[in-house]
């Protein structure tokens, strides 16, 4: 539309007017806002249902002003008409002789199959005679329909061992409307939660299995699988979860709902390793072998693996250390309620002072066995003692120490005589040897004392009571500053090559010896002998220099 306008023309001097005209014309506003079909556009250009579209519809304006306008979208009907409202952008703006594209986002969801889709112009400002009948278009989309694969039924073991082989059986089902066409990867993780956390900072992955469609729209498969349980680090419950469709590999409805998750219970199968009846020999000889069996139970649920080991203690009745004499290896698995395996073993005794002494079994002793809060009881002790008997040995004893002055000086040699008498009840057989050792006290401190050479060997065989007597010459190291009061302190089987019942009194003191530093010595110039000519600037040796050197 238009409006007329007059412009008046008046031709005058100061006096009066010379002549009048007017000019009647139109001034034209008119305007054409439209959108075409072929404005229309969706991307992508392949829609299928559950998916996110974008709507582009290409407004234009042939009119000389800018405008302002309301663009609505709708699906399957007008307004009024039953069509589904997508979204409407409010003061679209439109330049003069220009265009302007609208874009509003469309969920595929609910939609299937042939659609129409609709773009309107309304509420054009300023509207001066738009033709409204190029306002609406249409375009006609295809929404193409998708499978959607979800894991319907987990049936996990209700209760399993960590580090045991299980089956799990689960249900996968296509919930969308059309095939799942192609091949998948199904897997299993374990975890220690309900949720599912992807490797490799999250939960472990325990199988991948591969099934090759199609499977049709609302059809299932069931699937079996075994595989083998990690341990989890708290030893209780844990989840097994499934993944369908894990790689992403077939396009669907819906890609959050392709997990479930089922707990176990890790905690109801736990194995429990307590020791059971310990048989022991009334008396036993030390160094001989002596027969022990033991019977070790499995009370708990579950299996015990993998191996361990049992050890073997001697307890003294009196009181005092446990002193282990043996450990045996064992290797799994042993079934649990009740189950059970006996050990007879023949353990060699080791040397001990006399007395009774109980038999110590402790299972597991280095913890192999996950036995969650029964950590506490793998020890057995045997119901009765076996009293053991030291086997006969010899018993070197210094006797006596004679021969020693009162008094020596360091660097110097001094004499020693010994006895040494075999005070135990069998032969001495092996050799040894007997040390003199320089020291500051009565007692022989070992890497304190100092030993004096030479060492001498002992008599072999020396028979149950009988005695040998030894002499030597010691000689003292050098000491400048070591002056004071010393023992002699001799040492029978100094190097531990003889097995005794007793080593405690292999050690005698002499008498006090009152030792002095080493003299210092005194070196002097006794007399110089000069050549008989010498020359200025000229020096030589014509003769030998004879030297005394006197010593104190």
């Amino acid at each position: 539309m238009g409006q007329s306008y007059y412009v008046d023309v008046v031709a005058s001097n100061t006096e009066q007017s010379c002549a009048t005209d007017s000019v009647q014309f139109n001034v034209s506003t008119s305007l054409d806002v439209s959108v075409n079909s072929s404005d229309i556009s969706i991307l992508p250009g392949a829609l299928f249902t559950g998916t996110l579209a974008t709507i582009h519809a290409a407004v234009r304006n042939s009119g000389v002003v800018p405008v302002a306008c309301q663009v609505s979208f709708y699906v399957d009907g007008l307004p009024g008409g039953g069509g589904v409202h997508v979204g409407t952008i409010e003061n679209f703006q439109i330049p003069s002789q220009g265009q302007q594209t609208a874009t509003m986002g469309w969920s595929t969801t609910g939609f299937l199959g042939h659609h129409t889709v609709y773009v309107v112009i309304t509420n054009i400002v300023p509207n001066a005679g738009d033709n409204t009948s190029n306002n609406i278009a249409s375009l006609e989309v295809y929404v193409a329909p998708l499978p959607d694969l979800q894991v319907t039924a987990l049936t996990p073991p209700p209760a399993a061992q960590p580090g045991t082989t299980v089956e799990v059986s689960w249900t996968e089902s296509n919930l969308g409307d059309t095939q799942a066409s192609g091949s998948w990867q199904t897997r299993l993780y374990f975890s220690t939660d309900p949720i599912l956390d992807l490797p490799p900072d999250g939960d472990t992955e325990v199988g991948a299995f591969s099934y090759s469609g199609p499977l049709e729209a609302g059809g299932s498969v069931s699937r079996l699988e075994s595989f083998t349980l990690p341990v989890p680090p708290s030893g209780s419950n844990f989840w097994i979860i499934v993944k369908v469709d894990a790689g992403g590999q077939i396009q669907e409805l819906n890609e959050n709902n392709n997990t479930r998750g089922a707990s176990v219970c890790a905690s109801c199968l736990n194995p429990d390793l307590i020791v059971g009846g310990i048989t022991v020999p009334p008396l036993v000889e030390s160094e001989q072998l002596m027969a022990v069996e033991w019977t070790v139970i499995n009370q708990g649920s579950g299996q015990a693996l993998g191996s361990w080991a049992d050890r073997i203690l001697l307890r003294p009745a009196a009181g005092g250390t446990d002193v282990q004499i043996a450990q045996f290896n064992q290797i799994g698995p042993i079934a649990g309620n009740g189950a059970s395996y006996t050990r007879n073993e023949n353990i060699l005794v080791p040397y001990l002072p006399g007395g009774d002494y109980f038999i110590i079994v402790r299972t597991d002793i280095l913890n192999t066995v996950s036995e969650p809060g029964n950590e506490s009881n793998n020890e057995g002790v045997s119901q009765s003692s076996t009293q053991l008997v030291p086997s006969p040995r010899p018993n070197l004893v210094v006797t006596q120490i004679g021969g020693t002055p009162n008094t020596g000086s360091f660097g110097s040699a001094l004499s020693i005589t010994w006895s040494v008498q075999n005070q135990g009840n069998s032969a001495a057989l092996s050799p040894w040897q007997d040390q003199v050792f320089l020291s500051t006290d009565q007692e022989y401190q070992s890497g304190v004392d100092t030993p004096l050479p030479p060492a001498l060997f002992g008599n072999i065989p020396l028979a149950v009571g009988e005695v040998y007597d030894r002499a030597t010459l010691v000689t003292l190291p050098v000491s400048y500053t070591a002056s004071g009061q010393y023992y002699l302190l001799v040492r029978t089987n100094s190097s531990g090559t003889l097995a005794e019942s007793n080593i405690a009194d292999n050690v005698m003191a002499s008498q006090l010896i009152q030792l002095s530093a080493t003299p210092f010595p005194d070196l002097k110039v006794t007399s110089i002998l000069p050549p008989p000519v010498a020359y200025d600037r000229l020096q030589f040796l014509q003769d030998t220099t004879a030297i005394t050197i006197s010593s104190s």
